[in-house]
This record gives C-alpha cells, structure tokens and sequence, in this order.
C-alpha cells in the first residue's frame, strides 16, 4: 500500500525489497568482514540502473527505456542504456546503427523460369541423403563359393574387421587375404555398399594395405 501511494504521488520506488538488502547480508550490517564496509554503494547494479532512468514507473505505464547496445545513440557517443561508443562517437566500419523498431529482414525469394517466385530459400528444406541400393554401384570383385582348401584366412586380423564383419565378408564370397589385396576402387565402392552399419571402413581403415601385407606372409 506504501508503494501504491508513492506511485500516485510520481515517486520512484526503489526495486527489490524494502529493507535495503538485494542479497543475503544481515540487515544491520555486515557483522563480519567490516573492512568490505567502506566504498560500498548503496544499490546493487540493476537497482542502481532502474532507478537512475526510473525504470519501475515507465515499466507500468509503458515508456520504459529500451536497453538496447552500447552502440544505438544516433553518433552521439552514448547508447540508450549509457554505453559508450569508439572512439569519437563512431560505429565500427561497415556497421549500421539498429533500432529497436528495424524490421527483421524477410528470407530471400529466388525467381523462377517465366517470372514466377519461387519458395523463399530459408524455408526449403535441405535433400535427405540417399544411401545407394546394395549392388548398386561399383563392379563386383571375383568372389569364392568356398574358401579354397576348405579353410579361408583369419581376416579378423585385419584392423576394423571383428567376429560380425568377418561373417558379413563370408556371405559375400571373401575367405583370403589376396581377395582383398585385390580390390580395385570400383570394387571396394561395391563390397562397401553392401557392409550395411559398417559402411566406410574398408577404405578408413585401409584394409587393401593391410591384406596386401599379410598375403605376402
């Protein structure tokens, strides 16, 4: 009810609570560390600040200061909320001055064959990307039925094959070292298309290399 009759009476209520305290020193005073004492303000930042432009009252009756960057002030060195410019009042190079009313700017429109507007371009969304069918790209390599002599190399000693993608090269006909050593880049582009979850690790894990070397074993 005091506030409410300082109010009518064009005064500016100070903001927080009416003690005098903005955080949790005790109300009489510092009782430890007294030293602190000396120098210190009498409002916080924000409540220094909303009294000095008279915030409270403008924020209900609708003409508040807008806060707005150091930089807005039209060259004159000072931005609404009192910050200060470069050096002579000047805004960086190549810097506009914006304003609290400056619309925000529309997406670009592209024109389309025969004068039609296209779709705005920030509202188009990006193509998903395509996984290629299995088979679908590369050559095939030569592939085995079988392992020859009835008993295929451990390829899992090849850096990035384990129990599963030794398996999965198994199925498709891959048994020895020398079968890989001798993947050409069409080939790899086909078996790879083919790993499924594991797509990429022939060539991350430099596979051709690695067979190459055990073949000669």
């Amino acid at each position: 009810e005091d506030i409410i009759d300082r109010l009518d009476c064009g005064e500016v209520p100070v903001p927080g609570p009416q003690n005098g305290r903005y955080a949790s020193e005790p109300l009489k005073g510092l009782s430890a560390l007294t030293g602190h004492e000396s120098g210190r303000t009498q409002y916080n930042a924000s409540v220094a600040l909303a009294t000095s432009i008279g915030d409270t009252v403008k924020r209900i009756d609708g003409t508040e200061v807008p806060l707005v960057a150091p930089w807005v002030g039209g060259g004159t060195g000072k931005g609404q909320a009192g910050g200060s410019l470069g050096q002579g009042g000047q805004l960086p190079p190549g810097k506009a001055a914006p304003t609290p009313d400056s619309p925000k700017p529309e997406p670009a429109e592209t024109a389309a064959p025969g004068g039609a507007v296209a779709v705005p371009v920030a509202a188009q969304a990006p193509a998903p990307e395509t996984v290629p069918a299995p088979g679908s790209v590369g050559q095939a390599p030569a592939r085995l039925a079988a392992p020859r002599t009835g008993r295929g190399d451990d390829l899992k000693v090849i850096v990035g094959i384990g129990p599963k993608l030794e398996a999965l090269l198994h199925t498709l006909g891959f048994y020895h070292f020398d079968q890989l050593a001798a993947w050409t880049e069409t080939e790899v582009d086909w078996v790879d298309s083919h790993l499924g979850t594991f797509r990429g690790r022939i060539r991350r894990d430099n596979w051709i290399a690695q067979a190459r070397d055990l073949a000669r074993r």
